[in-house]
């Protein structure tokens, strides 16, 4: 299992489809936090669906990095 890098240029299809190569699970992408209503369209980029205030920046995810501390970053990122 390989380690991945997200930044704000990676397309929400890229993401999606790099979850499932190392993780072997389909990873949904919601245009905002809460987890609820519309799906992100998976040709934008993580930076235009990014909430008001995210700082951005870059995350390396690996198969170590627990689900409540992915869901963390990404909120964060």
């Amino acid at each position: 299992m390989a380690d991945f890098v997200l930044d704000g240029h990676t397309k929400v299809k890229t993401f999606k489809a790099e979850f499932k190569a190392n993780f072997g699970a389909t990873l949904r992408v919601y245009k905002n936090i809460s987890c609820e209503g519309e799906l992100a369209d998976d040709e934008a980029t993580l930076a235009s669906i990014r909430a008001e205030g995210a700082k951005g920046g870059e995350l390396v995810v690996g198969g170590n990095l627990r689900v409540g501390n992915f869901e963390k970053k990404i909120a964060e990122l």
